[in-house]
């Protein structure tokens, strides 16, 4: 079994009471992600405690099962418990952000760099399923991919631009990929932190997510994949190291699953 772990930063957007704009993730026209959502597990997750700064290096180390809390991601000094021993995955990072390396050196996650080069979103995605399927060639059974265009947009069409090229330049090959080797696969997506809206800056509102696992149906009560929906789906994770302990399906900490969804 290949588990397939997407963090899109800043994705979505910090819901607001009488928003009358759809979030840039609501206009974005993103099949391969709603196709997903309605045969997957969705919901919201809370990754950043109140205490901490809200932070990508922060976001990924709790989604990835450790309580930020616990660990000082400015520079961790010590090694993390290995994903291994914890959820008994082996694992490589696959992102363009090199001060996520020392994480995920720190995790016994094997660092995958695909730097920045002048080219377009487009070809840098590209990029990205080339590099995620040579570490699933490579035996890898955790890969996980930090992808953060569109965290980096300037303007709202620049965003909703950077998430439809996401959903149709990686998702999409990368899925045809999977689903051509007809073996069995995990796969978690979910926006790693929030932004606040209108202004693209973080925030630590909960963000949606989906797991979803091939050749299980689902009953299509999610018709899109939103901050909405996820908030509709009546499951909310308190704490993002439930995230990874759900994946994964081993529930290894003493944090409590909430029903009901909030900010």
């Amino acid at each position: 079994m290949k588990h397939i772990f997407i963090f899109a930063a800043a994705m979505a957007e910090e819901l607001q009471p009488k928003e009358t704009e759809p979030t840039p993730l609501e206009a974005a026209h993103t099949p391969n992600m709603d196709s997903l959502a309605q045969s997957a597990e969705v919901g919201l997750v809370r990754t950043i405690p109140a205490e901490l700064p809200v932070d990508s290096r922060i976001a990924l180390l709790s989604t990835l099962g450790y309580a930020p809390e616990k660990y000082c991601v400015q520079g961790i000094a010590e090694r993390l418990d290995p994903l291994r021993q914890l959820y008994g995955f082996s694992g490589s990072l696959i992102s363009a952000e090199k001060e996520l390396q020392p994480l995920a050196e720190a995790a016994a996650l094997h660092y995958i760099s695909v730097e920045k080069k002048k080219e377009t979103i487009e070809e840098g995605y590209q990029r990205k399923v080339q590099a995620s399927l040579q570490a699933l060639a490579d035996g890898y059974t955790l890969l996980c991919i930090h992808l953060s265009e569109a965290a980096k947009a300037q303007c709202r069409r620049e965003k909703i631009s950077c998430i439809e090229a996401m959903d149709r330049d990686f998702l999409q090959p990368l899925l045809q990929e999977l689903n051509a080797q007809n073996r069995p696969y995990s796969l978690l997506l979910t926006a790693g932190y929030a932004a606040s809206s209108g202004k693209n800056a973080p925030c630590r509102a909960a963000v949606p997510f989906f797991i979803y696992r091939s050749g299980r149906d689902g009953s299509p009560s999610t018709p899109s994949f939103n901050e909405k929906a996820a908030a509709e789906s009546g499951l909310f994770l308190s704490a993002g190291p439930m995230l990874m302990q759900r994946f994964s399906g081993k529930y290894q900490c003493d944090f409590q699953f909430d029903c009901i969804p909030g900010q």
